[in-house]
C-alpha cells in the first residue's frame, strides 16, 4: 500500500510544492515544514488538519491538482 513507506511522503511533498505550500525539500521526511504546508492545505479545503500523511490527503491533493490549470 502506497502509505507505508516514504515515497507518498515524496508524492505528497511533491503535489503540495506543485500547489505552491510547500517550498522545502523533498526528501520523504515529514518534517515541520511537511506538517505545516499539510495543514494550510487542509485549511483551506475544509479538510481535517491534523498536519499527517493520509490516504485522503494525497487524494484531495491530486484532484487539486489535476484542477489546477
Amino acid at each position: 500500500q502506497l502509505f507505508c513507506d516514504h515515497r507518498a511522503d515524496d508524492i505528497v511533498q511533491m503535489l503540495l510544492r506543485d500547489l505552491g505550500y510547500y517550498r522545502g525539500t523533498t526528501n520523504g521526511t515529514v518534517g515541520p515544514q511537511t506538517r505545516t504546508a499539510i495543514r494550510e492545505f487542509q485549511g483551506v479545503t475544509a479538510e481535517s488538519d491534523a498536519g499527517e500523511v493520509s490516504e485522503a490527503l494525497f487524494e484531495a491533493l491530486k484532484k487539486k491538482c489535476a484542477g489546477s490549470p
